[in-house]
């Protein structure tokens, strides 16, 4: 039996036939979602961490798969960190799924060394105009048990690529997230049967936090 590929050869492969497309300092990832990209000023920015805390599924899941939704329109690759391995591809149509990365996660042992392992790869690398950490369904115990020196390093590396990075939680966990919002998952029944467009656009995330840019120290 062939020996299947490591994920750093993977990102060769896709190196190769998705050259990363240059990106100014100042630009951002639109997700989609008006209630998160107007404050903003259009989208996640590039080179830093937005987090968005959300304590059930329903929310977050419309939030991803707006984003999936205009990042594929742009020709923009994106990377999933699924640490609890809870992501759906059923629920998303597959042409949504061509510009994906998928890194699957197991969180039975409650080790997350690695998740931060993955995470350190995905965002050291420019091909990527999006990653995505959903860290629901993750002990909020260890999250918070994480040292404050790991978001750094990630955050020095997110400098140097220009990746945009959107971490979902329960809980607050990034101490270095530029913004952060806090959704209320609670929607209306009737609102079930509404078109997932309808149902974004109705979001409203409350913008809780947002820090100046600075340059973070190599950790």
């Amino acid at each position: 039996m062939p020996v299947p590929p490591s994920l750093s050869e993977l990102r060769q492969l896709l190196a190769a036939h998705f050259p990363p497309s240059p990106r100014r300092d100042d630009s951002v990832v639109p997700t989609g979602v008006a209630g998160l990209d107007e404050p903003l000023s259009g989208g996640l920015p590039s080179g830093a961490f937005t987090e968005l805390i959300c304590a059930g599924s329903a929310g977050g899941g419309l939030v991803l798969h707006a984003a999936l939704q205009t990042t594929r329109i742009a020709r923009q690759r994106v990377g999933l960190i699924d640490a609890a391995d809870s992501f759906c591809p059923d629920e998303i149509p597959a042409g949504l799924l061509d510009h994906l990365v998928w890194a699957r996660g197991a969180n039975a042992s409650g080790d997350l060394k690695p998740i931060w392992s993955v995470a350190d790869l995905l965002l050291r690398d420019p091909h990527f105009a999006l990653v995505v950490l959903d860290l629901r369904g993750v002990s909020e115990r260890e999250l918070l048990r994480t040292p404050s020196t790991t978001w750094y390093r990630l955050q020095h590396a997110l400098e140097a690529s220009r990746v945009a990075a959107f971490v979902f939680s329960t809980t607050a966990v990034v101490p270095c997230a530029r913004h952060r919002f806090r959704l209320d998952d609670t929607l209306r029944a009737p609102a079930w049967t509404d078109e997932r467009t309808a149902l974004s656009a109705a979001l409203r995330p409350a913008h809780e936090r947002q820090r100046q840019q600075t340059r973070s120290l190599s950790a």
